[in-house]
């Protein structure tokens, strides 16, 4: 057994050299350890999610039906993903040594190992697509801002169809890759598939913090400062997209990492922690944004809700004074937006400006 020397205060000792290194079966098992840690943080999140959606269903509010879809597809996927993992250990361990483990682990072509790809691909995909769909209503439905960002989704999932899914059913694939994903074939389909979904979150969530941004500092020069106080604070808003999305975006650039740098052991826990991670970092922006969390994680005033609709309108929430402002002239931005205290929005004589309900268009 190769042995590593390890000197501590003129006492050396001797660690066994595999110990310290992983293999499959034990990065599988740290794996699913904190996969089932991140899911229990998951679920959390989850019913808190979908409290929000039912407070704001049951006073009336308009809640989008694209995120309350989109929720419960990534809980069912995240738990299946889960559900294989488990089913995968039971069968792996079922064997007597550990290399008969590692063998099992081994065997990437297996129904189960390839049941596992396709549920965290198509984790991987609906969250790009609702990061898509964030950005394209922040951005006012603007398809030219779109454009990169969407034809970037369209690469990362055309490519993976191509070359991994069409390859499943055609088995030609899958004999030239053999028993690893680590060399050969599909080093550069899954390097592409993993940089195009990195490129994709981490433009959108810019995106949308420079949009939020820049809407903060136009509404600032076109709303009196006793105004504005009363007026919900983007930075709030644009800092919890950040910070949710740079969890997310952190943990793919380590998994990315840790694949061209070979560490095949690191990439696999990556890989069982990325599913419940992007099911987090979904329910983290509602439930933060909707309770009016700062980013200190200290409470704020409730968000109740982020819309954008009609031009230029501030809106007080439904049950307390409503005095939008509605100065087209000095700011751009389609934003509507609601908040929990009462505002009083006057003009510099005073008057109040004209009061413009629109319920119409609420979104999240």
């Amino acid at each position: 057994m190769r042995m590593l020397h390890i000197g501590i205060s003129n006492a050396p000792f001797e660690v066994p050299i595999n110990i310290l290194m992983l293999s499959y079966s034990r990065s599988q098992i740290l794996g699913f350890g904190l996969e089932s840690v991140a899911y229990g943080i998951y679920v959390t999140l989850f019913v808190a999610c979908l409290c929000v959606f039912w407070s704001r269903y049951s006073t009336g509010q308009k809640i989008s039906w694209v995120f309350v879809v989109a929720s419960l597809v990534l809980f069912a996927l995240v738990t299946v993903h889960l559900a294989v993992d488990i089913l995968r250990i039971m069968e792996a361990f079922g064997n007597t040594t550990t290399a008969e483990a590692d063998a099992y682990y081994h065997e990437f072509q297996s129904i189960k190992s390839v049941i596992k790809t396709a549920v965290y691909t198509s984790v991987t995909w609906v969250s790009d697509a609702l990061m898509l769909y964030r950005c394209y209503i922040v951005w006012n439905e603007s398809w030219l801002i779109m454009t990169v960002p969407l034809l970037l989704l369209v690469a990362d999932i055309g490519w993976m169809i191509l070359k991994i899914f069409c390859g499943i059913f055609t088995d030609v694939l899958w004999k030239q890759w053999g028993t690893t994903v680590f060399t050969g074939p599909p080093v550069p389909v899954l390097q592409s598939f993993f940089a195009l979904t990195l490129v994709t979150n981490g433009l959108c969530a810019n995106l949308i913090a420079y949009k939020l941004w820049n809407t903060q500092r136009q509404i600032e020069r076109a709303i009196p400062n006793t105004a504005r106080t009363e007026t919900c604070h983007f930075t709030r808003v644009w800092v919890i997209v950040l910070e949710s999305g740079s969890v997310y975006w952190a943990a793919l650039l380590a998994m990315l990492a840790a694949y061209i740098a070979g560490a095949s052991g690191t990439f696999l826990i990556f890989l069982d922690l990325m599913s419940p991670i992007i099911g987090i970092v979904f329910s983290l922006i509602i439930v933060r944004a909707s309770l009016g969390f700062k980013p200190d994680g200290s409470g704020g005033r409730t968000f109740s809700s982020l819309m954008f609709a009609s031009q230029g309108q501030v809106q007080s929430h439904p049950a307390t004074p409503e005095w939008p402002a509605r100065r087209q002239s000095e700011f751009s931005p389609v934003l509507t937006v609601t908040v929990a205290a009462p505002v009083n929005l006057a003009d510099s004589q005073g008057k109040p400006y004209e009061s413009i309900p629109d319920w119409s268009n609420h979104r999240w």
